[in-house]
């Protein structure tokens, strides 16, 4: 969805600043297709982020930053769309873990015109 593109493009753009418009719109409509078939993977799955997770993650949150727990603490009950950026990436990690549980790697030497001809097709 373009509204999805280009809210990752101001992502990045504020990450990245000095990258071109070319490579920011090809990072981001990589990371928007990442995200939607991520997505869709936990939809199938039922993989969920439980409010245990969530909290685990403020409690990481809140060591990171020693003297300043009450101001993170006041941060996430003030902002309820910060346990949304909290989310994503909970969600992505577990999604990654199930398709890693499923797969089978294995490892083999391929020549360079293969390794080629895999790039292309």
């Amino acid at each position: 969805p373009q509204e999805m593109l280009m809210l990752e493009v101001k992502t990045i753009k504020a990450q990245l600043p000095t990258t071109s418009d070319d490579e920011l719109l090809k990072l981001a409509e990589r990371r928007v297709r990442l995200g939607i078939v991520l997505s869709e993977i936990a939809r199938l799955e039922n993989i969920t982020v439980t409010d245990k997770e969530i909290n685990q993650a403020i409690q990481r949150e809140i060591q990171n930053f020693p003297g300043k727990e009450q101001k993170i603490l006041e941060y996430y009950q003030n902002n309820p769309q910060s346990f949304e950026a909290l989310r994503g990436p909970i969600l992505e990690e577990k999604v990654c873990d199930f398709i890693f549980e499923k797969v089978s790697i294995t490892e083999r030497v391929v020549s360079i015109s293969e390794l080629k001809r895999m790039i292309e097709s």
